[in-house]
C-alpha cells in the first residue's frame, strides 16, 4: 500500500464504523516522533521543502522530517512562509482632496463662503451648499467649512496653498472597499490619539495627532498586499495607505534534524 520510504508504512491498520454502519479500514494516526534539530537553516525567498530535503538528506521525499523537527508550524507551507492566508498592516494618513490658491486665505475670514471660494472648491470636486459656514479652527492657519449634512472640511494654510481635507477620516469608504474585495477575510482598524506639544508664536500648544492603521487578513491566491494598497490609494479620496508591513519567514531559522531511517 505504501512505498518503502513512506512514513506511514509501519503504522498498523485500524477499523472504524461510519454513520451508515459500514466497517472501514484505515491507517492509525501517526504520532509525531521526537526529533532534535542537528543544525539551523535560514529561510530564503522561494525555497521549497523537497529541495531542502535533497540538500540535507540527498532525498527530496524526506521533506516531512524537516516538518517533524518544527512542530510549532501547523502546515508545511507555514514553515517557509508560503501559506495562502497572509496578514498585512497598512499605516494610514489623511490626504488633502486638493489645494486652493494662497490668495483665497482672506476669503476664509468671512462667516459664509464667497462665490469665489465656492467656485475654487468646485474645481476640487467639493460642492458647498447654501448653508455652509466658515469658522477659524485655531491660530495656526486652519479653518472649518461646516456643511451639514453633506459634510465638513478642514482647510490648512501651508507654504504653497490652502490644503482641503475631509473633516471625518474616510473609515466607512475604506471598510466598504475592503469588504467588497475578493480574498479579504478579516479587517481590524486602529485609531490612536497622541498629544504632542509644539511651539507656536513663542507659546507652547498641545496638538492632537491620530496614528491610524488597518490590518487585513487575506488570501494571497486572490489578492496581494500591493494590490490592496493600490486600491486604497486610488479609490478612496482623502486617504493615503503606506507600504504593507508583513511578518515574513524569510531570514528566520528552522531546525534541520539528523537523517533518520524510515
Amino acid at each position: 500500500m505504501f512505498t518503502k520510504g513512506s512514513r506511514y508504512r509501519k503504522l498498523p491498520e485500524v477499523t472504524a464504523s461510519d454513520a451508515r454502519g459500514r466497517v472501514l479500514r484505515s491507517i492509525a494516526l501517526r504520532p509525531l516522533p521526537r526529533t532534535e534539530g542537528a543544525l539551523l537553516h535560514t529561510v530564503r525567498q522561494g525555497e521549497r521543502h523537497d529541495l531542502l530535503a535533497n540538500r540535507y538528506f540527498r532525498q527530496p521525499r524526506k521533506w516531512w522530517q524537516i516538518c517533524d523537527a518544527n512542530p510549532e508550524f501547523l502546515s508545511p507551507l507555514a514553515l517557509l512562509g508560503q501559506e495562502p492566508i497572509s496578514v498585512a498592516t497598512f499605516a494610514l494618513a489623511a490626504a488633502p482632496l486638493g489645494s486652493l490658491p494662497s490668495e483665497l486665505a482672506g476669503e476664509l475670514e468671512h462667516d459664509t463662503p464667497s462665490e469665489l471660494l465656492r467656485q475654487a472648491c468646485i474645481d476640487l470636486g467639493v460642492v458647498l451648499s447654501e448653508s455652509a459656514t466658515l469658522t477659524r479652527h485655531d491660530q495656526r492657519g486652519r479653518w472649518w467649512i461646516a456643511d451639514e449634512p453633506a459634510g465638513s472640511y478642514l482647510v490648512a494654510d501651508v507654504s504653497d496653498g490652502l490644503d482641503v481635507y475631509l473633516e471625518q477620516f474616510p473609515w466607512a469608504a475604506l471598510l466598504a472597499l475592503l469588504e467588497a474585495t475578493v480574498g479579504v477575510e478579516q479587517i481590524m482598524v486602529t485609531d490612536e490619539l497622541q498629544t504632542e506639544v509644539e511651539s507656536w508664536d513663542a507659546a507652547l500648544i498641545a496638538i492632537d495627532r491620530h496614528i491610524r492603521s488597518v490590518q487585513v487578513t487575506f488570501n494571497r491566491m486572490n489578492v496581494t498586499a500591493e494590490q490592496l494598497a493600490e486600491a486604497m490609494n486610488t479609490q478612496i479620496p482623502g486617504l493615503v495607505a503606506g507600504r504593507p508591513e508583513q511578518i515574513s519567514r524569510v531570514g528566520k531559522q528552522i531546525a534541520i534534524p539528523s537523517d533518520l531511517p524510515v
